[in-house]
């Protein structure tokens, strides 16, 4: 399912490409931080901690399970 960053919420699971073209990483949201211009997601995968400036119209894929 996709969903708006704006919508995303602590303990989703969203897959995004992440540090070069192809390479699809599942992250799990810790938290949600609206920041001006832009929504900053911090999650992690596995022992890679990141976060992510998304804009808030910006597509989401979340995964459900």
């Amino acid at each position: 399912m996709k969903v708006k960053a704006k919508e995303l919420i602590s303990g989703q699971t969203i897959r995004v490409e992440y540090g070069d073209y192809g390479n699809w990483v599942k992250f799990q949201i810790d938290a949600v931080k609206p920041d001006g211009r832009y929504i900053n997601v911090d999650c992690h995968a596995g022992g890679v901690h990141t976060t992510l400036a998304m804009e808030p119209e910006e597509m989401v894929e979340v995964n459900e399970s």
